[in-house]
């Protein structure tokens, strides 16, 4: 029977475990960006980022279904203001040895805040009867059906709780 060489079998060794050693090559991955002065048309690049954590995490979502790498999620400093909970759930597990990571944008700092400003305040002109306080109302922001809490620059504020307070519901 015939034998290689020794210097030809050692080659051979050599190469298998080269290539049974060598690391698997790095798998795709996505950054998408987040601004408060984003769109949520945009397309989360950084040059055009969207508006909210909830359109970044349904890009995620889909960028998912036909890529395995890991996913970054930038968020630019500022204010977003969330109208409802921004819920994960198993659509936003990853494959194995692949991340998703919502992360502040370097040296940058976002707030997520349920609060929003409310502004246009007047005085009520017709009072209710036998009330002699100034009333100021205001109409809520667009999409905010109530609130639970009102606050100042001092904290919070007192709520109206007598009957004539509430136009909306009669009471």
């Amino acid at each position: 029977m015939y034998q290689p060489p020794l210097k030809s079998r050692i080659g051979r060794v050599c190469v298998v475990l080269a290539f049974l050693c060598s690391t698997p090559p790095k798998l795709q991955a996505e950054t998408f960006y987040v601004a408060p002065d984003g769109s949520d048309a945009n397309t989360g690049s950084q040059t055009a980022p969207f508006a909210s954590l909830t359109r970044a995490r349904d890009a995620v979502r889909t960028w998912r279904q036909s890529n395995t790498g890991d996913a970054v999620v930038e968020v630019v400093g500022g204010v977003y203001r969330l109208r409802e909970t921004l819920r994960f759930d198993l659509r936003d597990s990853c494959p194995e040895a692949a991340t998703t990571t919502f992360r502040a944008a370097k040296h940058q700092r976002p707030v997520l805040s349920a609060a929003w400003p409310i502004t246009g305040w007047t005085k009520m002109t017709d009072r209710p009867e036998g009330r002699s306080e100034v009333v100021w109302v205001a109409d809520l922001p667009q999409g905010i059906d109530w609130t639970a809490t009102l606050y100042d620059n001092e904290g919070l504020l007192p709520r109206a709780r007598e009957p004539g307070f509430f136009p909306e519901s009669g009471k």
